[in-house]
């Protein structure tokens, strides 16, 4: 039986303002079977969280889990967890977009792949 391999938390958000749009940088998920993205947020900030793919940084796609990935000052514990265990692009990173509310957002990724 074969081993799993964890990355460490990489953090690619750090107290983030959420006034405003954000996007994290891009990460190479290609040697990777499963992705978790970690999301905690402060105040009263409301908008919506996206996972953008691409192979190549410049044409990108938008993953769609048939519901928005809220953030909502009315959400308790103000954290999401987002699985992702199919993995079919290069790249992959997340986008915050602004409705309306201030705060921030801290934010990691950990990345796991199955041994041989």
């Amino acid at each position: 039986m074969g081993r799993r391999k964890f990355t460490n938390p990489w953090k690619i958000f750090d107290e983030t303002d959420l006034s405003t749009d954000q996007v994290s940088v891009w990460a190479d998920v290609s040697q990777y079977d499963a992705i978790m993205f970690l999301v905690d947020w402060t105040g009263t900030a409301d908008g919506e969280l996206k996972v953008e793919i691409s192979n190549d940084k410049d044409v990108v796609h938008e993953l769609n889990f048939g519901e928005v990935v809220p953030i909502d000052s009315s959400i308790t514990p103000k954290q999401h967890q987002i699985l992702i265990n199919t993995i079919a692009q290069k790249f992959m990173r997340l986008k915050y977009v602004a409705s309306s509310g201030t705060g921030t957002m801290t934010s990691s990724i950990v990345m796991t792949s199955k041994g041989a």
